[in-house]
């Protein structure tokens, strides 16, 4: 049995936010997770507990050490982001306000030795560079040796893009010849999320151009490295040893081929985290960098310790040491490996609950094509849930903040799935269709079974409770569950659900009738999810003479024998108020003119070396004229909040086809394809993955399609069984004439 929840205080919350970010984006980007052989979800199980358990920032380092410690990675690390006194630090990114020059000795008459203690560029760049005169003088030698260890590493970052002097790189150059072979950097990127078709993770190699050297004759060279040769520096040496042009020393305690991109993230407490997010690929195919000859480092001042790397270095300028010859190796990208659902128990461990809000965050904050749209930031939405799901007391509580989490992506594609809340919310319904009319609870069907007393309660009335729950009150304790592109949305979703109960149950409505009376009706719920068929033919000509097709029943198989039916008529009515079975394209081709962009699908595509988003359009789906003939007459389109996605894309098709006049109320506002992300307790959630816009680049999501002429029921046409929405376009149409 999990245990009791406990409340979190505002420094546990912080911590957990942070380490959830950091866990999110490790599990995304570093490259050693892609395998599966590294059990991160058990990670941050383990060190949930000490995380919250940390007293001080020191006890919070040791925590996030700790995750990282399952990644066996010396690149991925934490530190303490330490406040410098006296004078102000440049900003990041600026070149060093002083700089070490190099300098040139001759070690032998015909071996030169070339030292850059300080690899930054120099401050002024309108100045000399040194290593101009440098490389002409050094020409001379038959050898020449780059000592390029850091003399002094305070202050010194080798991630800094201004660490690596060009004028550096160019004098090594001239002491090449030929071209020398770049390595390349291998990320992981996604398109949309890899569990869910067509969505793919795969690996990048980030290849660099090649070098050009500049030598017109060949030198020995010699390479001396330590740990802060910046990463992008390091496609330089494998390079040289592929062609056996240079031998390489490394001197230091970790490795070079601990070398890697990594990313900076800074959590909580001055904790910053630093991790891989790309190894390198040299050109022999391997992601190691192994020196020719590796060095302990050199303790003490110059004086008092004996430099042995520079020993080897000159053995190696005089040509008694070789570079070993490298052999090619073959790499084979992992497969895809896909999230652990934990599904049972319904009341997962408060380790394993946020272990799925740390996942659901970081797929909306890199998957989501319409994060950008929400109301409120998605950033802050970790701290807003991290004590709500931690403290859920039991499988019910734990669902509904779950549901509560959804409710902020404000996409109607989203949704909470489980038994927890499908019982919750209930699963079966009166024999009663109830909408949301004039800002009440209405009627507007009553569905006749065999063997069931007839209702007394009819179309245009009016629900005041459910059950002994006033409906404002149950409409927004539903609303809270329930996630919405559009409040015209929202509204539909909760009237879904306004009667809804256990099967079989009794549902005690109380309804004030058409004459103003109020009384209480008991009926039994037998029906799921009741929606009532128009009375309207699916296709045909309607008595006033105009052509009809009801997109919501009409299948893409029939509709050349529907625009047979209509092809005398002046006007046609297509009817889009709910779902559409996918005839909106062939619909479309028998309207259009000419080959039209009808809309512009967009999606994530997501790379590891950036740590960011960027929206890819992947085409813009084009519509060609079709069929025997093309119908001429004026095109009205009828639309509601139901219309939602498919039917929304047919409204796409439609608009860019044939220019019609919109009819009705907006329409929900979600399109695009859609994603099941699996949440811990036997949860399922649904979003969109893929963004669609109008063909003229519009924004479609949260906005709707936007009728020409508003036109909503009202109570009075309900009881009168007009359809006021299908009245209203028929008098547009004999208008137009």
């Amino acid at each position: 049995m999990a245990e009791a929840p406990g409340t979190l205080n505002e420094v546990q919350v912080r911590r957990l936010a942070a380490v959830g970010r950091l866990w999110g984006a490790v599990r995304l980007f570093h490259p050693w997770l892609a395998e599966g052989k590294i059990d991160w979800d058990q990670a941050l199980i383990q060190a949930i507990p000490r995380v919250k358990a940390a007293s001080t920032p020191e006890e919070f380092r040791a925590a996030v050490d700790f995750l990282l410690s399952f990644l066996n990675d010396p690149a991925s690390h934490t530190r303490i982001l330490e406040e410098k006194p006296g004078s102000p630090e440049p900003p990041a990114g600026s070149p060093a306000t002083t700089v070490v020059p190099p300098t040139l000795e001759w070690i032998k008459d015909d071996i030169a030795l070339i030292s850059v203690p300080d690899p930054r560029p120099r401050p002024d760049p309108n100045e000399p560079s040194p290593f101009a005169a440098i490389a002409k003088e050094a020409a001379k030698a038959e050898a020449v040796i780059f000592d390029l260890r850091v003399s002094d590493r305070s202050g010194f970052d080798p991630n800094d893009p201004y660490v690596w002097n060009d004028d550096l790189q160019s004098c090594l150059l001239s002491f090449v010849q030929g071209e020398v072979p770049n390595s390349s950097l291998r990320y992981r990127m996604y398109v949309t999320h890899p569990g869910n078709p067509p969505g793919f993770n795969t690996f990048v190699n980030k290849l660099g151009k090649p070098y050009q050297g500049q030598a017109s004759r060949p030198y020995r060279l010699v390479l001396v490295l330590d740990d802060q040769i910046p990463y992008y520096a390091w496609g330089l040496f494998p390079g040289l040893q592929s062609r056996r042009l240079g031998y390489t020393i490394f001197e230091g305690e970790k490795g070079p081929w601990e070398v890697s991109a990594t990313h900076r993230m800074a959590l909580s407490d001055k904790v910053e985290v630093e991790f891989r997010i790309a190894d390198w690929v040299h050109p022999d195919g391997s992601s190691d960098f192994i020196a020719d000859k590796a060095i302990a480092p050199s303790w003490g001042t110059k004086q008092q310790r004996t430099d042995q790397a520079l020993e080897w270095a000159v053995q190696a300028a005089e040509g008694k040491v070789r570079p070993a010859v490298r052999e090619k190796v073959a790499w084979i990208p992992p497969p895809i490996v896909l999230d652990n659902p934990y599904a049972d128990p319904e009341y997962p461990s408060e380790e394993v609950r946020l272990l799925g809000l740390f996942r659901f965050w970081t797929d909306i904050q890199f998957f989501s094509p319409y994060r950008d749209l929400m109301d409120r930031p998605w950033e802050d939405a970790l701290m807003e849930f991290v004590p709500k799901i931690a403290a859920a007391g039991n499988a019910l509580e734990y669902h509904l903040r779950v549901a509560e989490l959804t409710t902020r992506i404000q996409d109607s594609h989203t949704v909470a799935l489980s038994q927890v809340l499908r019982q919750h919310f209930g699963t079966h319904h009166p024999p009663l269709e109830v909408k949301g009319v004039e800002e009440q609870t209405v009627v507007t069907h009553v569905f006749s079974q065999e063997g069931v007393e007839p209702s007394k309660i009819f179309p245009g009335e009016v629900i005041l409770s459910v059950d002994g729950e006033d409906v404002a009150a149950r409409s927004d304790r539903i609303s809270r569950s329930f996630s919405a592109s559009t409040p015209q949305s929202l509204r539909w979703k909760v009237h879904q659900r306004m009667l809804a109960g256990p099967q079989g149950s009794e549902a005690r409505i109380k309804v004030r009738h058409a004459d103003g009376t109020v009384a209480e009706q008991v009926l039994k719920r037998t029906m799921t999810f009741p929606r009532a068929k128009r009375s309207t033919p699916v296709f045909g000509v309607l008595p006033e003479g105009y052509g009809y097709m009801d997109l919501e029943r009409l299948t893409a198989s029939e509709v050349d024998k529907a625009f047979e039916a209509i092809k005398d008529t002046s006007g046609l009515i297509l009817d889009i108020r709910g779902g559409a079975l996918g005839a909106g394209s062939h619909i479309a081709q028998r309207l259009a003119r000419l080959k039209v962009v009808t809309s512009i699908f967009e999606e994530p595509e997501v790379h590891g070396m950036r740590m960011s988003w960027s929206v890819k359009r992947i085409f813009e789906q084009p519509l060609e004229p079709a069929g025997p003939w093309r119908y001429e007459g004026k095109v009205v389109v009828l639309i509601n909040e139901e219309a939602i996605s498919q039917a929304e894309h047919a409204c796409l098709d439609l608009e860019a086809a044939a220019a019609p006049t919109f009819v009705g109320s907006p329409t929900t506002g979600a399109n695009g394809m859609v994603h099941f992300l699996p949440f811990p307790g036997g949860i399922r959630i649904s979003y969109t993955a893929y963004g669609v816009r109008h063909g003229d680049g519009r924004q479609l999501q949260r906005v709707g399609i936007q009728p020409h002429i508003t036109v909503r029921p009202t109570i009075q046409g309900i009881r009168d069984g007009r359809d006021e929405v299908l009245e209203a376009a028929i008098s547009y149409l004999k208008g137009a004439k």
